[in-house]
């Protein structure tokens, strides 16, 4: 969140912390992370709607690389064990790195080198009207 331009108080005491942690210490440093980014974790589908909400935004305004969120998002459909409603970012985080890396690729019906960044901001812009 820091890298992506996000700097207040309590995300900064937060990304200093290390082990051992202190669970109820952390519990309310969350607390005023979530508060201070407008964020809920009451749902977590939501929170991670939220999120991505949150990251798209960040794209949409110039102020993140669209590969750099799908690569966000794709460690997150991971670690939420393969959740259906990230697989899109996934499947776009591949079909990018193919085209960078190789020129070809099989993920995502369409995509080449040459619209592959448009591509991804539609599905950003769609994305967020189907999950706002």
């Amino acid at each position: 969140m820091l890298s992506a331009g996000n700097d207040t108080e309590h995300l900064r005491i937060l990304a200093g912390e290390h082990e051992p942690f202190n669970q109820f210490y952390l519990h309310a440093l969350m607390d005023k992370v979530l508060s201070e980014l407008n964020l809920s974790y009451v749902d977590a589908d939501r929170t991670i709607k939220d999120y991505a909400n949150y990251l798209i935004g960040l794209v949409l305004s110039k102020k993140l690389d669209a590969f750099e969120a799908t690569t966000l998002l794709k460690d997150l459909y991971i670690e939420m064990d393969f959740e259906s409603y990230l697989h899109g970012f996934y499947l776009l985080f591949f079909a990018k790195y193919d085209l960078m890396h190789w020129g070809d690729q099989h993920y995502w019906d369409g995509a080449t080198k040459e619209n592959i960044d448009q591509v991804m901001l539609d599905y950003f812009v769609e994305w967020r009207s189907n999950n706002s």
